[in-house]
């Protein structure tokens, strides 16, 4: 079942300067809470930062994961994380039938950091099972398509899921106006549509990496009684900063 959804940032500057973000870092503390609260038995993450597959969504299944950012210029703790081999082997063969866009199975136990970030926020012991999910380069609606098939495994189960979109969204000054866009579209299943209207040269002129699990997100979330909550938004680090939830109705 799942039992907390939400978006988190995931600038390195979050963790290198955190007072430069004062809203970003008030709002994590607030999901951290959330979370807990939530008490979920697996947290996957949706992450743009790892491996990115042409032809198939992917999915890591390590032994075991190593959170460490000490190479990109970050000292935490390091910290491991448990899998969650059954869950992972039934979505990939959930998409076997899918010959466009299927999920392969990648094994890499060093977290990406679109990964890391939001677990050393929201996760702060090493208690934590995971599975770490990577977009692929399909187009929009195929990931919408992915998320529903994960909320399809994850609401059959009787383990507790949490469900985290791993984004920021447009890079410089001047991309109020497209974070706005992308903002309103995550109110509900039917403003959600507009997300698919946003060209790729639209992403990068402002350098948004985190549509692509925005959408796999929002299809778990399709079809569920789930409200949208802001925590925070922000431009810090030349970057717009989101931090929402997606509390269930009950």
């Amino acid at each position: 079942m799942l039992t907390f959804a939400a978006i988190v940032p995931h600038s390195l500057d979050l963790l290198r300067t955190p007072k430069k973000a004062p809203a970003t870092i008030d709002a994590l503390e607030k999901l951290h809470a959330s979370c807990k609260e939530a008490k979920p038995d697996v947290i996957i993450t949706i992450s743009p930062h790892g491996s990115i597959l042409e032809k198939s969504f992917a999915i890591n299944l390590a032994q075991e994961y190593e959170l460490d950012l000490l190479e990109l210029g970050v000292k935490t703790p390091k910290r491991s994380f448990k899998n969650d081999p059954l869950t992972t082997i039934a979505i990939r063969k959930a998409r076997l039938t899918n010959a466009e866009a299927p999920v392969t199975l990648v094994s890499t136990p060093k977290l990406d950091y679109g990964a890391a970030i939001p677990l050393s926020f929201l996760c702060k012991d090493n208690t934590c099972t995971i599975i770490p999910v990577s977009p692929s380069t399909h187009d929009l609606p195929s990931h919408l398509a992915m998320g529903d098939t994960i909320k399809e495994e994850i609401m059959a189960s009787t383990k507790r899921f949490a469900v985290i979109a791993s984004a920021t969204l447009g890079h410089g000054n001047d991309g109020k106006a497209f974070d706005d866009s992308i903002i309103a579209a995550l109110t509900s299943d039917a403003e959600t549509q507009k997300l698919f209207s946003i060209t790729d040269d639209t992403l990068k002129k402002f350098d948004m990496c985190g549509l692509r699990p925005i959408c796999i997100l929002m299809g778990v979330l399709q079809g569920l009684p789930w409200t949208y909550k802001q925590l925070s938004y922000e431009n810090a680090f030349d970057t717009g900063l989101l931090v929402a939830e997606f509390p269930l109705k009950t």
